[in-house]
């Protein structure tokens, strides 16, 4: 291997968002080199979690026993309190004495690590296995990342089953806190419906992997392992365009669960368009590198502004593989091929996809899915096996259960894991003077970045009724 290959798109001039970095440039970057790695890497690193684990015997799907919590900033809004009332009550009424909100001086200050905030009162918990008495297994943390880091919501969802609200209004925390009470209220079964979108692009490395070794492997292992009792729509390759994404997210018509497999859009720091877009899917309607020219039309790829008054993904949850699909912290957590992390946005931020699909007018999504920061092959692909799907089916085989969006997410905290627990050990051996192919610290220092990516925006415990 002497390259890494990365999913986005630039929109402001329609390049690759990162060139294919070199080995030696990420192998540097691993190792320390240059200083400007950010030092919260090798604290993760050092976390040596090779499986994560609960202390007590849980039922993860009894909220009573699992417990549920609220974290927000200290200095939150109270009128976002008051918005998501109705859904703190639902799950104060579900949860019991093991229901904590943790606001004023029990939420989340400053630059707080893990394991500060874990040790403070009133929780009084270390770094380690779930003790619900002490801190819910089901976090909900409430605001956007200049408030509360992603590294924070990173690092915590290695043991515990976190997700993240951060929208601009308190009318939209009202939305969705109503649609997710209504939908645990009423437990209308699920339509059992699940939606697969990919593109593939012509002579496009990054699509042609997405297409040929994650979605189109995915959804045979689906319908053949677990989906007797579920249908599946295909909108692959020629078939996945923008129009025939905007009809699948209608009343009636939408999925209960859908699979996007793209580019993401995005834009350099501070560009006019970088809130609104970036993390944009690029649908098929792009023609690819060799023929598009200039800046990215946004007929060519979905948005936030595309979430209208009939949209709809009401009861169903989005799971999102593409570049900035999530959010963009500040810096970059990639280097460029020489070596040196850049600033990539004024603030991070969340990606306006989510938030618009979580309170859209039509009917809010339980969920969405989502990856911060730039999306990588190694999500679906190992120098060691190749192509491997099974955290992606793993999650969707407990999904389509009625299992919750957070414990069916443990697929994806076990890679992070066990990726973290190897890059220790091999900056352990750099440090004892071991050789250290750069092929594989490259690609284990990728993949463990990439792993945490994936983050729940919305209530982690939402589940779907079959």
């Amino acid at each position: 291997m002497t390259s890494l290959s990365v999913n986005g798109i630039d929109g402001s001039n329609g390049d690759y968002l990162l060139p294919d970095a070199t080995v030696d440039s990420v192998a540097r970057l691993a190792r320390g080199e240059p200083s400007a790695m950010p030092t919260d890497d090798r604290t993760m690193a050092s976390l040596r979690m090779t499986t994560p684990h609960l202390g007590l015997s849980l039922d993860l799907q009894n909220l009573a026993e699992a417990g549920w919590g609220v974290v927000f900033h200290r200095e939150a809004d109270p009128a976002v309190r008051d918005a998501l009332s109705p859904l703190l009550a639902l799950r104060r009424s579900q949860a019991g004495d093991r229901y904590k909100e943790y606001a004023g001086d029990a939420g989340f200050w400053g630059d707080e690590k893990v394991s500060t905030w874990l040790g403070h009162p009133p929780r009084q918990k270390g770094l380690g296995p779930v003790d619900p008495r002490k801190v819910p297994y089901y976090l909900l943390i409430v605001g956007g990342p200049a408030a509360i880091p992603f590294d924070f919501q990173y690092v915590l969802n290695l043991t515990y089953a976190v997700g993240r609200l951060a929208f601009d209004t308190p009318a939209e925390y009202a939305r969705y806190a109503a649609a997710v009470l209504a939908h645990e209220t009423v437990r209308a079964p699920s339509r059992r419906r699940m939606a697969f979108f990919g593109t593939s692009h012509p002579f496009d490395t990054a699509t042609e992997l997405s297409s040929g070794n994650l979605v189109e492997p995915l959804l045979a292992e689906l319908k053949t392992d677990g989906g007797k009792d579920w249908n599946f729509d295909a909108m692959l390759r020629e078939d996945a365009t923008k129009a025939n994404l905007a009809s699948l997210l209608k009343a009636g018509t939408a999925p209960s669960l859908l699979f996007t497999a793209t580019h993401g859009m995005g834009y350099p720091n501070g560009h006019a368009n970088q809130r609104a877009w970036q993390g944009a899917l690029l649908c098929q309607d792009w023609p690819g590198m060799l023929r598009s020219r200039g800046q990215v039309d946004p007929a060519m790829f979905y948005s936030g502004d595309d979430v209208g008054e009939t949209t709809s993904v009401e009861g169903g949850v989005v799971f999102s593989f593409a570049c900035y699909g999530g959010g963009t912290p500040r810096m970059d957590d990639y280097p460029a091929p020489e070596g040196v992390v850049k600033q990539i946005a004024p603030v991070p931020f969340v990606a306006r996809l989510p938030q618009r699909l979580l309170a859209a007018a039509g009917g809010p999504a339980l969920a969405m899915v989502a990856h911060v920061e730039r999306a990588w092959s190694c999500s679906f692909t190992t120098t060691d096996a190749g192509a491997d799907v099974t955290a992606f089916r793993t999650t969707f085989d407990e999904l389509m259960t009625g299992a919750t969006l957070g414990s069916a997410m443990e697929a994806f905290r076990q890679r992070f894991a066990q990726e973290s627990g190897m890059l220790a050990s091999r900056l352990d051996d750099i440090r004892l003077d071991a050789h250290v192919p750069d092929d594989d610290l490259a690609s284990n220092w990728t993949a463990q970045r990439d792993a945490r990516s994936f983050v729940v925006f919305g209530d982690p415990a939402v589940r779907l009724y079959v």
